[in-house]
Order: structure tokens, then sequence, then C-alpha cells
């Protein structure tokens, strides 16, 4: 978990340090938008 809010009952700003050298490795191990295809489906959002 990188961050949790303390509480409902009001607005919150979370705040997190990312190392940003990581994300090309996690991209790596997990994946998940490599079979993306925004061709396809990019006339919804014109």
């Amino acid at each position: 978990m990188l961050a949790q809010a303390g509480g409902h009952n009001y607005p919150e700003i979370i705040h997190a340090e990312l190392d940003m050298s990581l994300l090309a490795q996690a991209r790596k191990d997990w994946p998940v938008w490599i079979d993306r295809r925004p061709d396809i489906y990019s006339w919804m959002y014109k």
C-alpha cells in the first residue's frame, strides 16, 4: 500500500513519494497495458 486515508468524514490530501526509476521494471514485470489498442476505441473520446 502506498498511502492510506485517515477517515471518511472530511476531505484529505494524500501525498506519496514514488521512485520513478522502478517504473520501467514494474512495467516489464506486470505487462497490463501491453495489448492495449487505443486505435480501436479512440472514436469514443473524440
